[in-house]
């Protein structure tokens, strides 16, 4: 079931927010939020800006070769 509860378009938005103020800060990004946010921005480029997070277990499945 994809519809939407965390919508993959706001979560892409606020990795992206968090890894700026993390930058702003004088941080250095945080891997696990640089990897989230690699792939929100891949789950838009496929299409899925508007399914709830979890069609990233299709992307995921894809890159491990297991289907969508």
């Amino acid at each position: 079931d994809f519809a939407p509860r965390a919508h993959t378009t706001l979560l892409a938005k606020d990795s992206a927010l968090a890894l700026a103020m993390a930058a702003e800060a004088g941080l250095p990004p945080p891997p696990m939020g640089q990897a989230a946010a690699a792939l929100f921005q891949q789950a838009l480029a496929a299409g899925y800006g508007g399914d709830d997070d979890a069609r990233l277990l299709s992307l995921m499945r894809a890159h491990l070769g297991a289907g969508g």
